[in-house]
């Protein structure tokens, strides 16, 4: 979850509770969210505005879905939450208070900064090194899952399929859907493109059988891997790089990656039962013993691509409650391109010269607009998770229209490409 929740330490509510973890036995801490946030790297450039609301939204969120999932059988590191003197308590049991909180409170296992504050190679190396020897018995595993149930505006893939048809710089001028589906039409219109190897490997690595539209949705969801902590940034691996990278024996790693897509249509289909459409997210392992269980938070509109459906007509919008709205508002007034154009003339150093292609002003300006649409988005989406009206939104009527450019369009197989 990156930067958005620090492990309490010390002599405070949760720091408390802390129990460092060792080689062979589980620890336990207390995270407490915030509602800070990123967007385009740009760091400092980003005004120190928290989106309000999101902190609770995002811990209560996490707890109450663990909450539900281990009743249908998902083992995960979730304890509780953290309420106000200290206790650790459900979801609901702050709920029927009339309380929240944004503390979560899971068990604790090791990772590579064990060896050292900064992942390296060489430690790395070393972490993998004690888990094959035996000595390290808990830990966090070096894979994390991608799984994806369909495509929405400002999907990788997308990028990727444009990319893989030379219109990389196009796509990242794009920002709203009508845009986006003129790109993919021209697309779909080059001759052979689908014959293409790159395009052929792009979709078909997604389990594709078309140029989608934003908004294509999977019958099923499928799942990839990333690494976790290699010190040169995520990076797509194979099932068995993956296998190796957990450490997971033959028919232990073949259960795991069937408890993933179980656990993916377990989250789909209990947010379509709060009229979410939850369209992707990450998944992470926590090995004990040999056994891998779910690790971090999951369900939330941080780890996932968590749409509300809002009804036209016969017209289905998928309404972004998560950065995406960030991005496209950023992206529509000319805050990526600039980035872009920083990346291409400095390198490894643009963001020290960010200021010759866009004003301190207009970024200002983008993430005041982005963030009021976020607190709206981001509300609702707690509110029908959990089913009660906690947070602060208004009717969904009364801001989804600046919404909408940004929003994908439902489709199905059956129609995707008429």
């Amino acid at each position: 979850m990156g930067s958005v929740k620090d492990l309490m330490r010390g002599n405070n509510i949760g720091g408390r509770l802390y129990h460092k973890p060792g080689l062979r036995q589980l620890g336990l801490g207390a995270w407490k969210v915030s509602g800070r946030f990123s967007v385009a790297d740009l760091k400092d450039k980003i005004p120190p505005i928290e989106i309000a609301g999101k902190a609770q939204v995002l811990a209560m969120t996490a707890g109450s879905y663990w909450e539900q999932a281990a009743k249908a059988g998902f083992l995960s590191s979730y304890v509780g939450m953290l309420d106000n003197s200290g206790k650790i308590v459900d979801t609901e049991t702050l709920l029927d208070r009339g309380e929240l909180s944004n503390i979560v409170v899971m068990q604790l296992a090791e990772t590579p900064y064990m060896l050292g504050k900064k992942i390296t190679v060489a430690t790395l190396a070393e972490y993998h090194r004690l888990i094959d020897e035996g000595r390290l018995r808990i830990y966090v595993g070096d894979g994390e899952c991608i799984w994806r149930g369909g495509v929405p505006l400002g999907s990788t893939t997308l990028k990727r399929i444009s990319a893989a048809a030379g219109l990389a710089d196009r796509y990242e001028q794009l920002a709203t859907y009508q845009d986006t589906v003129a790109c993919l039409k021209e697309i779909r219109q080059i001759p052979g493109i689908m014959d293409q190897p790159a395009m052929a490997k792009v979709l078909k690595n997604m389990g594709l059988d078309r140029i989608p539209n934003p908004g294509f949705m999977m019958a099923r969801p499928i799942v990839h891997f990333n690494t976790k902590f290699d010190p040169g940034g995520d990076r797509d691996i194979t099932d068995d790089e993956a296998q190796r990278a957990l450490h997971l024996n033959d028919l232990t790693f073949t259960a795991w990656k069937a408890t993933l897509i179980a656990n993916a249509n377990h989250q789909r289909e209990y947010c379509r039962a709060a009229d979410i459409v939850n369209i992707d997210g990450k998944l992470e392992a926590m090995i004990v013993y040999g056994f891998p269980i779910f690790a971090d938070f999951a369900n939330t509109v941080d780890e996932n691509r968590l749409m509300i459906a809002f009804i036209i007509g016969s017209t289905v919008y998928l309404i972004p409650a998560n950065k995406e709205i960030q991005r496209a508002i950023f992206r529509a007034m000319g805050i990526y391109a600039a980035k872009e154009n920083a990346m291409r003339d400095h390198g490894d150093t643009w963001l020290h010269y960010i200021n010759q292609y866009v004003t301190d002003a207009k970024i200002e300006e983008a993430t005041r607009q982005s963030v009021w649409m976020m607190e709206q988005a981001i509300g609702t989406v707690g509110n029908r998770l959990l089913g009660r009206n906690v947070f602060e939104a208004k009717p969904i009527n009364e801001w989804v229209e600046p919404f909408l450019p940004y929003a994908s369009i439902e489709e199905h197989a059956a129609i995707a490409n008429s």
